[in-house]
């Protein structure tokens, strides 16, 4: 949904392999503390904005990441 939204088209089967492989990637580098979750997740803050129940810090951080890199395409539409 996020790549839509950015895009204003669906992923296709290699940019939605792409970026669930970076997924992966990012919560590995999280889990083995390769980066601070708060620091990703919360911008430094001590404390994390509140989380859907099922969610965990390292979603929040890892799912921050690849927005980051979604906003960041050339592809993504924006204003001016």
């Amino acid at each position: 949904h996020a790549f839509t939204l950015c895009t204003s088209r669906t992923p296709s089967d290699d940019e939605l392999r792409e970026m669930l492989g970076f997924l992966a990637v990012q919560r590995k580098r999280l889990a083995d503390g390769w980066v601070d979750v708060r620091d990703v997740a919360g911008g430094g803050n001590d404390v994390l904005a509140g989380l859907p129940a099922a969610a965990t810090p390292q979603d929040a951080a890892a799912w921050t990441l690849l927005a980051r890199v979604l906003l960041n395409l050339d592809e993504t539409v924006s204003k001016n």
